[in-house]
């Protein structure tokens, strides 16, 4: 559960801390000289940011605190009491740098302000400028006038600032690289128009740009030394140009919009520029564009996973490290962004997008994939108090990262030297292991013998994996001697795996090298089809989770297994997880989602059944069954049916009834109850009972009068009918030991759409998964016979309503097994208008005023059902609600999707062409 939002109504004694610490602001003595603060480059290659001789890892925040109200020009500079609140957020949060993209007009002003945001809280600042990049009607550096107005303003600001100890480093520009080829604020001249060649012409404006860059940063050295001085660039555009003409720069200060992670942007900057990389901007909005509304969890998830990888490519986390860390967009919403030349708009949060990108998947389905919104970037919001004045509410990011930054701790930077000679000796071992791989290969005996003792000498060797020694060596040396080891036969390996298994568990989250090294050996063991060593590997790094993880990472760790469909590690953590919530509101929280993963709903392949069930036991106990919803009381009964707890479900389903005698759900829980007597518990005479309770329903007759004469014998039976009726009355003998599974996938479908049923037989004779005559048969299926090892048939119903599918498994001479499973087909029925919509034809609606509706039969359970409609055409609409009311502009030929959502799994999605007169 998300930490409480700050109460609206600050405490007394908060105000006078407060008041006091801006009050007497005025008789701070600033006599703290500068920082000295430097970059250095490490023996491994690897980038340092130092501070006063103090490693230092930027984690920052793009400071520009406008309120609801206010533009681009509010002076922000004047409210040291913003400062002073800001400030200690950040502090509690463990951000240690805002970055200002230009200084404030008044420096006395902007001194203030920088000071009081170091003095008491130590939060550095790094200072930009656009260089005129927004000057009207164009920043127009081919003009050399130009070029001085800005270098002379520049200089200014440097020469105000420079001695403040909270100065960290200068960014000079932000995304200037886009005007090159006109993207925004296009410059030329005479002379580069002159030039033919478009590319050359791009080119050009980039050499006059860097060049001026230069010669800026040149004149900021000689007035100050005790800073970096950094480029502000857009991605990597341009940077081969850069290259060429930027020698006094220190770094680069990048903006990337990449989602999750950055790509390979740190490989490239190393080839291209050989500079130390700052991630000056990066971030993800907390608008879904596509739903249209707030989604703090995906915001949270994409800023964790961009930090993360910001840390991985740090010297805090390995030796080449070229990262000096990373500035997020934004610290708070900004309102006057999505339309800034009109004033009435902002004080209005708008949630319109402005851009596209792809890489921020979960919206980029909104119309036209605008799915980008300026406005929504920050890590706190703004909510309105009832005195009408706005409060700042830090957002579930900003806890999530506040963990993050927790977990870091104290940063210890690898030994260089030692990984450097480490990585190398390696390296060496495994090129020579991977040319006895060759020669074996190839055939080449001679070579392979000759030097195959030699090799395995020199390879352990450079093996020597000593306690001593990080974790990540002796974890690849061990896996390589163990891959030595059995290649040449040569040893016992058991004694090599036991050890990579030990120090496989001593793994910890931020022991980047060793858990990568970790990774590459689980992924070569399924490679090598290592089944048993690889599940041991996993099981290991499990319980290392579990002794050492605290919740948060606990929970993360499994979803992580669980989006990688590794349910059975999953819920194990899941179960740590939930032993140690205390919170009576977040562990109910985290039950539901606990069940809405690993129960069966009907629709997903993937899910773990008996673990959903431990969570609805565990719901239970903590909160009783009266809180238990109607939908959640069916789907318990609905899982326990899947993991074979006939008796359990059966119970479920009777209480039930009892407790919700209204609910639409209620005749096919009666013949469910049917279905298990009858089928399952050979109840054959409470199975009539259910089944003549249906004789009068509209919708469920005909399936009841279907078994209720099974149940009398009253229909002809055919062959492989018969057998499993002399089956299910015992009147064959079952070998023993053997058992027959069933399982229909999705086990809820729409009619005419195709299905798989799957068996597994055990056969008693072997253990081995070997059927030998399975017949499979269902009402609309005819007659079946199967003889492969995993037997399965695809097929589709032509009407709905549950359909029972039999299975028998006939050995030589006794019975193997019988088994049988409910399949739910739906029938989706879509109206617009009055008129039921074909998806095979066109659809002609004569009323612009649409009214489109979905029937699905059976009923599904309302609260777990979802649907997302979607219009496109001359214009574009959506809409979550079951009924989609939307008026149309324009006539014209329209696309209308429908996908129906059952708990999290898409379980029906319909497209209609629509001509609209």
């Amino acid at each position: 559960m998300m930490p409480q939002a700050r109460s609206r109504k600050r405490p007394a004694l908060q105000l006078i801390r407060r008041a006091v610490i801006v009050g007497c602001f005025w008789l701070f003595v600033f006599s703290a000289p500068a920082a000295v603060v430097k970059i250095v480059r490490t023996s491994a290659g690897g980038w340092q940011l130092q501070v006063d001789g103090k490693l230092f890892l930027v984690k920052g925040v793009v400071y520009n605190p406008v309120p609801p109200g206010k533009d681009y020009s509010y002076n922000f500079w004047a409210d040291l009491d913003t400062a002073a609140s800001d400030g200690e957020l950040m502090q509690k949060a463990g951000f240690n740098v805002v970055r200002f993209y230009t200084a404030g007009e008044n420096l006395e002003q902007t001194k203030k302000f920088i000071h009081l945001l170091y003095e008491k809280y130590g939060i550095y600042t790094i200072m930009g400028d656009w260089l005129g990049f927004w000057n009207s009607p164009a920043p127009y550096y081919a003009d050399k006038d130009f070029q001085e107005r800005v270098k002379e303003k520049v200089l200014k600001v440097v020469r105000a600032l420079k001695d403040e100890p909270g100065i960290l480093m200068w960014i000079l520009g932000n995304e200037n690289n886009y005007s090159f080829s006109g993207k925004i604020n296009f410059w030329t001249s005479p002379q580069i128009e002159n030039i033919k060649d478009p590319a050359e012409r791009v080119k050009r404006r980039a050499e006059i740009y860097y060049g001026f860059v230069e010669d800026l940063a040149r004149a900021i050295k000689q007035i100050d030394n005790k800073h970096p001085i950094t480029l502000g660039n857009g991605e990597l555009i341009a940077l081969d140009v850069a290259a060429k003409y930027l020698k006094d720069i220190d770094a680069l200060a990048l903006i990337f919009y990449r989602g999750k992670n950055f790509g390979n942007i740190f490989t490239s900057v190393r080839k291209i520029m050989g500079k130390p990389v700052l991630i000056s901007e990066f971030g993800c909005d907390a608008y879904d564009a596509f739903r249209k509304k707030e989604d703090q969890d995906m915001q949270a998830e994409f800023l964790l996973s961009q930090w993360e990888d910001i840390f991985n490519h740090t010297s805090f986390s390995q030796a080449r490290g070229n990262c000096l860390g990373g500035v997020i967009f934004e610290w708070n919403d900004e309102w006057w962004k999505h339309n800034p030349e009109d004033a009435s708009r902002w004080g209005y949060h708008d949630t319109l997008g402005g851009w596209s990108n792809g890489s921020y998947y979960f919206d980029i389905k909104a119309p036209r994939n605008l799915n980008m919104n300026e406005e929504w970037f920050g890590l706190l919001s703004f909510e309105k108090t009832p005195q009408g004045s706005y409060q700042k509410v830090p957002r579930k990011a900003y806890y999530v990262l506040r963990e993050f930054f927790r977990k870091i701790g104290q940063l210890n930077v690898p030994q260089e030297k030692s990984y450097a000679q480490l990585d190398s000796s390696y390296e060496k071992a495994r090129q020579l292991f991977l040319q006895l791989q060759d020669w074996q290969n190839n055939k080449d005996w001679q070579n392979f013998f000759d030097h195959k003792d030699e090799y395995k000498e020199q390879i352990l060797s450079l093996l020597k994996a000593e306690k001593t020694l990080p974790l990540y060596f002796r974890l690849k040396a061990d896996y390589l001697k163990w891959k030595l080891f059995k290649f040449l036969k040569s040893e016992d390996t058991s004694s090599l795996r036991q050890k990579i298994i030990e120090e496989a568990k001593l793994i910890g989250r931020f022991d980047r090298r060793a858990l990568s090294a970790l990774q590459r050996i689980i992924f070569e063991l399924s490679q090598e089809k290592e089944k048993g060593f690889r599940h041991r590997l996993l099981r290991a790094y499990i319980e290392s989770i579990e002794k050492f993880g605290d919740k948060d990472f606990i929970k993360e760790e499994a979803e992580r297994f669980w989006r990688e469909r590794d349910l059975r590690d999953s819920s194990q953590l899941y179960k740590v997880y939930l032993n140690r919530i205390k919170d009576r509101k977040e562990l109910r929280r985290a039950l539901r989602e606990a069940i809405d993963k690993f129960s069966f709903d009907g629709c997903k392949k993937n899910y773990e059944g008996y673990f959903a069930e431990e969570a609805f036991e565990k719901f239970i106990d903590a909160f009783g069954k009266d809180n238990l919803s109607e939908d959640y009381f069916y789907l318990r009964g609905y899982n326990l049916e899947k993991i074979s707890e006939a008796e359990k479900a059966a119970e479920v389903y009777r209480e039930f009834l009892e407790r919700f005698p209204d609910s639409l759900l209620r005749e096919e829980v009666i013949f469910r109850l049917g279905f298990i007597n009858f089928y399952k518990l050979k109840d054959f005479s409470t199975a009539k009972e259910y089944f003549s309770q249906l004789l009068s329903s509209q919708a469920w007759q005909k399936e009841a009068e279907n078994q209720i004469n099974l149940l009398e014998s009253k229909t002809k039976l055919s062959y492989n009918q018969k057998i499993f009726f002399q089956a299910l009355y015992k009147k064959l003998e079952v070998a023993p030991n053997s058992f027959v599974s069933l399982s229909s996938f999705p086990a809820r479908a729409q009619t005419r759409e195709r299905l798989e049923i799957k068996s597994i037989s055990l056969s008693s004779d072997t253990g081995c998964l070997a059927p030998r005559g399975v017949f499979l048969w269902s009402g609309d299926l005819g007659e079946v016979k199967i003889t492969t090892n995993t037997p399965y048939i695809a097929t589709s119903f032509k009407e709905p309503g549950l359909k029972i599918v039999n299975v028998v498994q006939a050995l030589p001479e006794v019975l193997g097994g019988v088994d049988s499973d409910l399949v739910n087909i739906y029938q989706t029925k879509v109206v617009c208008n009055g008129q039921e919509l074909s998806s095979r034809k066109d659809n002609v609606a004569e009323n612009k005023d649409l009214k489109v509706s979905v029937d699905i039969f059976p009923s599904l359970p309302a609260s777990f059902v979802k649907f997302k409609w979607y219009l496109k055409g001359a214009e574009e609409a959506s809409s979550e609600k079951d009924v989609f009311n939307y008026q149309v502009e324009s006539s014209g030929e329209y696309e209308l999707t429908l996908g129906v959502y059952f708990l999290r799994n898409k379980f029906a999605e319909k497209r209609f062409r629509i001509k609209i007169k």
